[in-house]
């Protein structure tokens, strides 16, 4: 096998490869007479007949037969045809997603979200619409248009459109090239050689650039957005810093013509073509020049630049230093030695042990470079003889971390298949970890590449799900097979697939109108949270019901319940309840929680007079007006008085629409806010502003029991300071709570005195117990006494301590006298 050294070309001090992805397999296309675009990172390609405006910018003329769109893979095969039903296609591109977009001369959008029909449409605006449109270019997200005006229409996100014009400010331009030279997601500006000068225009207006060249007719920034060149009809290309402050270099060409064509490799080189010549140019000025049989089209990617001709798919890019070191002719690099190897193993020979030993220490290094090395090169035989050497390498280090090595195995793998012309991905290595292993499975599925997809899905230990599901609604849209045949057909292929969401394939089926095998699929569903959504669509309330319960879920339940009854009139909602008992609790629940509505027409339909009472009483305390609320109530208390098992619940709400009347007297009475207390509250709001009489007979209006009437009373009078009152309760024989907490009360309130006069009265005391309140209210004659009566010597000891003068000497006496 010849080295690969052998087809790099040299350009200064770098090499640089064109390598032949593939030769072509399409027929009747013409790249001279043809518009190319491709989607990024080895995406379709877009090919249809030249577009007017493309490159002569003051013509307004059109074709006036419809134009095919032909999408192929990299290696030319026919992927699918799309008519563009307009008579005028003023520009075709891709978004990163490999979205399809179409631009119309009236501002027209549409977007294929495949390539097999699946489109939405957008547009460009009204002032699109009323100027017309001359050519567009795309970024990877949105685009921008250039209008017969010469203004242009920025359009940053095509998923989410909001037109916005960029204008240049100068009368009647004469534009002979532009380019978009920095796109994001907040900002977009380009670049416009116009009347003589050049332009960069963004949303804060256009601003001249110094440049020396006269004239332009081609430039592009590199894919970083670092560099910028322009190339002149004459041949002049210069390379200048982005923002055109500095000049990289300058290099007169042979390559000569109004419709030059510019791109880049990477940031590395120009490429610049009229026709069949193909020239390099690097930074530094220096160049080669690659030949071809027809005119090319450039497809610039991040890491080098695809070169359609009619017949051919290269990749030309720049050689990187390990690659060069490796393969370069009489290398005597680490890892061109440890490449070596492999030719001396296969020979049996002990040179691989000594070519380790002149590796020594660089070995580490070895083993990185070869693995970096197979990673960029395309042959299979040289990936497989770079990873065997890699292979050796890492057996003589110790403790090596073959992670690297592993990813690199499997990334190769994945490539390799994707890469085969029956696929046509042409993706390198940087652009598959930029791109991530996802978004290969979605473009595989795009292809509708299902086995691969799934093969390097399980090969990689990613879900399979989704793969599986748009496999399965393909084959509901296309397939010609039975109900029960198309059911059997999916279940039996995919049956083996753990967590598929059946629901979203039986969701397709129904938007297909096969609502049988809609059904049918469901039962598959093991999810039932997925089945009901798709059964309420269905129609199909009562199974839908029937497996919310099933589930024993109560929120599943509830939302069933909730679209049930929005959907269905109330006879039709409440006769599906009321045969299940589960929806029915969970129906008086919701009623009961928020939806009061509901629990009413609930219990009416049902003839539960009971609990529409109970219901119109709850609605009634909700009630702001005092005339509403009481007429509500009122009528609650009629329906329950004739329930003989409710007539105490119709006693009290008719006892509570007394206490609303009362409460209104009351407030018009003593200009005090009474209105929506309890019956506690009110008694104890009366006591706090004074008024005790009108409180003792609104208990005894209200039959309020004797006990608890006596500790509202204390806690109120307590609670506004009313001494006068405790001192009239003092002079009572007798308290339905008795007297201790009056003691404790008054104790609590800082007032001993005013609990010396309760203590007296506390006879269900001990004479123990009647000493120690003594001794809290400081009144330690009384407590002596008690302790003397009692004849008990530690506690009467205890008070002498607490005593001097007079009370000590008399109760010391008592002391004695035990």
């Amino acid at each position: 096998m010849k080295s690969p050294a052998k087809n790099w070309t040299k350009i200064g001090k770098e090499y640089y490869s064109r390598h032949q992805a593939y030769s072509l397999e399409w027929t009747n296309v013409e790249i001279a007479h043809s518009h190319v675009a491709a989607a990024p990172n080895g995406g379709f390609i877009a090919v249809c007949r030249k577009l007017i405006g493309t490159h002569s910018y003051t013509t307004q003329q059109a074709y006036q037969t419809a134009i095919s769109v032909r999408v192929f893979s990299n290696s030319g095969s026919l992927i699918s045809t799309i008519t563009w039903p307009h008579t005028i296609l003023r520009g075709v591109g891709w978004t990163d997603d490999e979205f399809l977009t179409l631009v119309s001369a009236t501002g027209d959008i549409r977007i294929y979200r495949d390539v097999f029909g699946n489109f939405f449409e957008s547009s460009l605006g009204p002032e699109a619409s009323a100027i017309g449109v001359i050519d567009v270019q795309f970024t990877s997200k949105g685009l921008i248009a250039r209008l017969i005006d010469n203004s242009f229409v920025s359009v940053p996100k095509l998923s989410d459109p909001v037109p916005s014009i960029l204008s240049l400010n100068i009368q009647n331009p004469e534009i002979s090239s532009w380019c978009i030279r920095r796109s994001s997601s907040r900002s977009t500006d380009i670049a416009v050689f116009a009347s003589g000068s050049l332009y960069i225009i963004d949303s804060s207006g256009a601003k001249k650039q110094p440049l020396q060249q006269s004239a332009i007719c081609s430039m592009q920034p590199s894919p970083s957005a670092k560099y910028f060149a322009a190339a002149s009809p004459s041949g002049l290309v210069s390379i200048h810093s982005l923002q055109i402050d500095r000049t990289i270099c300058e290099v007169t060409t042979d390559i000569e013509g109004e419709n030059l064509l510019i791109s880049w490799i990477g940031d590395d080189a120009v490429l610049l073509s009229n026709q069949e010549d193909v020239r390099i140019i690097d930074l530094q000025g220096s160049s080669a020049t690659l030949y071809y049989d027809s005119a090319v089209a450039f497809l610039p990617e991040q890491d080098g630049c695809r070169v359609l001709s009619d017949t051919t798919n290269d990749f030309i890019y720049k050689l990187d230093n390990p690659t060069v070191s490796t393969f370069r002719i009489g290398s005597t690099e680490p890892s061109a030695i440890l490449l070596d190897c492999v030719d001396q193993l296969e020979k049996k020979s002990l040179k691989a042990d000594e070519n380790i030993r002149i590796i020594g220490d660089k070995i580490n290094d070895a083993v990185d470079d070869t693995l970096h090395v197979s990673q960029c090169i395309f042959d299979r035989y040289w990936q497989k003889r770079l990873l065997k050497a890699a292979s050796f390498g890492k057996s003589v280090i110790p403790l090596y971390n073959s992670d690297d090595f592993f990813d690199t195995c499997c990334a190769i793998r994945v490539l390799n298949s994707v890469r085969d012309p029956s696929v046509g991905i042409w993706l390198t290595y940087n652009q598959y970890t930029t791109i991530g292993p996802d978004s290969i499975i979605d473009r595989l599925m795009n292809r509708r590449q299902y086995g691969l997809a799934l093969k390097i899905s399980e090969y990689l230990s990613l879900p399979v799900d989704r793969i599986c599901v748009r496999w399965a609604c393909e084959v509901v849209k296309s397939t010609t097979l039975s109900d029960q045949e198309a059911c059997d057909y999916i279940f039996d292929r995919i049956k083996d697939f753990r967590g598929i969401p059946y629901s979203d394939i039986a969701e397709t089926a129904f938007d297909e109108g096969r609502i049988k095998l809609s059904t049918m699929l469901l039962k598959h569903e093991a999810r039932d949270e997925m089945q009901i959504p798709l059964l309420l669509r269905m129609e199909e309330d009562d199974v839908a019901l029937q497996r919310a319960e099933e589930s024993k879920n109560t929120d599943l339940i509830l939302y069933t319940i909730l679209i049930l009854w929005k959907k269905l009139s109330l006879a039709e909602f409440f006769r599906l309840i009321n045969s299940r008992p589960l929806a029915s609790n969970v129906v008086r629940m919701l009623g009961e929680i928020e939806e009061s509505s509901l629990l009413k027409d609930y219990y009416y339909q049902g003839d539960n007079l009971i609990g529409g009472a109970l219901t119109l009483f709850a609605d009634a305390l909700e009630q702001d007006s005092l005339d509403s609320r009481l007429e509500k109530a009122m009528v609650a208390s009629k329906v329950l008085a004739d329930v003989k098992t409710s007539s105490l619940n119709s006693k009290n709400i008719s006892e509570y629409c007394s206490l609303l009347n009362t409460q209104q007297k009351l407030e018009s009475e003593y200009d005090h806010k009474f209105l929506g207390l309890s019956l506690y509250d009110t008694l104890s709001e009366l006591i706090s502003i004074g008024r005790v009489s009108r409180a003792n007979s609104l208990s005894h209006e209200f039959k309020t029991s004797a006990k608890m009437y006596a500790w509202i009373k204390l806690r109120s009078l307590i609670s506004a300071r009313n001494w006068q009152e405790l001192e009239k309760i003092s002079r009572d024989k007798k308290s339905p709570i008795g007297f201790e907490p009056y003691v404790n009360a008054c104790l609590d309130a800082g007032r001993k005195d005013l609990a010396a006069l309760f203590i007296p009265k506390c006879v269900r005391l001990s004479r123990e117990e009647r000493a120690e309140l003594w001794i809290k209210a400081e009144r330690f004659q009384e407590a002596g006494e008690e302790a003397y009566k009692n004849k008990n010597k530690d506690l009467l000891s205890r008070i002498v301590s607490m005593t001097r003068g007079v009370t000590n000497s008399e109760l010391s006496g008592m002391l004695r006298e035990l």
